[in-house]
């Protein structure tokens, strides 16, 4: 005589069986003889709920409850976690995890290509996550720097080095810097984490600053001998020598050390 459809949670009982309720958000209500239905219901997120079918015959007697496998709410993107710019050498966080991570972060570097990055897990409590993609930039969460364009996928890995061959070509890179101020050459690493619904979130890196530049030297000096407003012409110690200099800049990434060579000729460092 007709169908009766009803929407409930899906319950643990105390002996850990997974079994569907008779009462929820939507109680048992008439379809008459129809055999589909559309809700439109709001349902909490986290739970998994199945749909109940019973059907009444003209003896008024009804049948089992037939129940659906169920569908579990996600209405939510990932919770991200940070991504980290990691050099080359960085050991696998297998071996090494992130207490020395942010000591080991890249800043700066003068070449973009092999690139590798380290991320900590996203969560999903609810769907799970059902994979990770990986792209670099030149802003947060742009893949403009891949040679697809797009988010290049790396499975529920949580690392990835993304080599030459998957970045863009050279005339990319080489745009990137011509085109930014000084101090904003930069490229980001983003990644995508997509749960088991297909919601997805994306995180960056903070960035890696790129500079191709050697420091300026066309104002440095360097003077012999150890008092720095004279440049000395002879010395009389056969087993000491000093020096000093000034006029050195870099106005991309700043100067991060001196190395100091004495030679028999310019550019030499035979002594």
């Amino acid at each position: 005589v007709e169908y009766q459809v009803c929407v409930c949670p899906l319950v643990r009982t105390l002996a850990g069986a997974v079994e569907a309720q008779d009462e929820g958000p939507i109680p048992w209500f008439s379809v008459e003889l129809n055999t589909t239905v559309g809700l439109d219901w709001v349902l909490p997120e986290g739970i998994t709920f199945r749909v109940g079918v019973r059907a009444l015959n003209r003896g008024q007697l009804w049948s089992a409850t037939a129940w659906s496998e169920g569908w579990l709410v996600d209405r939510s993107e990932p919770i991200l976690r940070p991504v980290y710019d990691v050099p080359e050498t960085w050991i696998s966080a297998s071996t090494a995890f992130q207490t020395r991570l942010l000591l080991q972060e890249v800043g700066v570097r003068s070449t973009w290509s092999p690139i590798k990055a380290f991320w900590e897990p996203a969560e999903d409590p609810e769907s799970g996550i059902l994979r990770y993609e990986v792209a670099v930039g030149s802003m947060p969460g742009k893949s403009d720097l891949m040679r697809s364009g797009a988010f290049l996928s790396v499975g529920l890995a949580t690392e990835a080095t993304i080599p030459s061959e998957t970045l863009a070509v050279a005339s990319a890179w080489t745009t990137l810097i011509q085109n930014a101020a000084p101090d904003m050459a930069t490229y980001f690493v983003s990644v995508r984490a997509v749960n088991n619904i297909g919601l997805a979130g994306v995180v960056s890196s903070n960035g890696v600053f790129l500079d191709v530049l050697a420091p300026n030297t066309t104002d440095a000096v360097v003077l012999d001998g150890a008092d720095p407003a004279v440049d000395a012409r002879w010395t009389t110690s056969s087993h000491s020598l000093a020096a000093s200099w000034f006029g050195f800049f870099d106005a991309h990434s700043g100067l991060s050390h001196f190395e100091v060579g004495w030679g028999t000729e310019p550019g030499l460092d035979d002594v």
